[in-house]
């Protein structure tokens, strides 16, 4: 958890099984922190549209997990994963909208290199 002098510096939107969509650096921390939908109000003011469509996304990619065969897990069909990826972009935009200039905004729907997302 941050304390007053922490400040949110960069956000970065990425998937990963079982976690948030939320990975947050806060000022003098080289270490991002993963925050789900519930818990991001604690560090950062996002409207609730955006904060449910954000979590709409997540559990596209969270709800095709096979618990039986992980490696069986994700969205199979090639273009509803790029547009999964896509989406994930436009919400990214969105969000950097929203958090404004202050605060960088990288988008990595696979947990790969972060595209720097500008508004």
């Amino acid at each position: 958890m941050m304390n007053d002098s922490e400040q949110v510096i960069r956000i970065e939107i990425r998937f990963d099984w079982g976690m948030g969509p939320f990975w947050i650096q806060f000022s003098g921390d080289p270490i991002f922190h993963d925050y789900d939908i519930e818990e991001i109000s604690e560090v950062l003011t996002i409207s609730e549209d955006l904060l449910g469509d954000i979590e709409k996304w997540n559990a596209r990619m969270q709800d095709t997990f096979d618990y039986e065969e992980g490696r069986n897990s994700g969205i199979k069909d090639p273009a509803e994963r790029g547009k999964w990826a896509e989406d994930g972009r436009v919400l990214a935009v969105r969000l950097k909208r929203e958090v404004g200039s202050a605060i960088a905004v990288e988008y990595s729907p696979f947990g790969d290199t972060g595209e720097e997302i500008d508004a």
